[in-house]
């Protein structure tokens, strides 16, 4: 029989390994042309996709070719 700490553990490497971590939600990501590297790309509903700089509170980027 689990208990629920290993019920927990297990329920977490499942979410990583189908993809639902913190990165795996967000399907596209954008690679930064200065030293940055890579970040992912948001999407809202209603909303363009924008670059995720930080998730708590939600801070975004408007992505660069939108500038052009």
């Amino acid at each position: 029989m689990l208990d629920r700490r290993e019920l927990l553990k297990r329920a977490g490497m499942a979410a990583l390994a189908t993809g639902l971590g913190a990165r795996g939600a967000f399907a596209e990501t954008v690679t930064l042309p200065f030293d940055n590297g890579e970040r992912p790309l948001v999407k809202y509903p209603q909303k363009r996709p924008m670059i995720g700089v930080t998730s708590r509170p939600p801070q975004l980027e408007t992505p660069f070719p939108h500038f052009q």
